[in-house]
């Protein structure tokens, strides 16, 4: 079954599912928020990350127009570094 999601942009009125629904509401009583906080601050992260991304795609294939290009062993010790600082990040305790 498909999720529903419907957003009125004139006042922002957003619905979701049940569980996602409650998951929300638990979140945001663990973190003494109310939702509409945490679904803001959970906005803003995506759209930042998402601008970043976006960003060095253009960056990358900008290079790659100049011919500025990595060798493969480097493009595999470049991901290996970054999922390996995304594993330690992940792992570290939450204060």
């Amino acid at each position: 079954m498909p999720e529903r999601c419907r957003v009125d942009w004139d006042d922002m009125e957003v619905h979701f599912s049940s569980d996602k629904e409650a998951r929300l509401r638990q979140f945001a009583t663990r973190t003494g928020k109310n939702a509409a906080q945490v679904v803001e601050e959970a906005l803003d992260r995506m759209l930042e990350y998402d601008v970043r991304f976006i960003e060095a795609i253009e960056k990358g294939r900008s290079s790659a127009r100049r011919g500025d290009l990595l060798e493969h062993d480097e493009v595999v010790e470049r991901v290996e570094r970054m999922s390996h600082a995304q594993t330690t990040r992940s792992s570290a305790p939450q204060v």
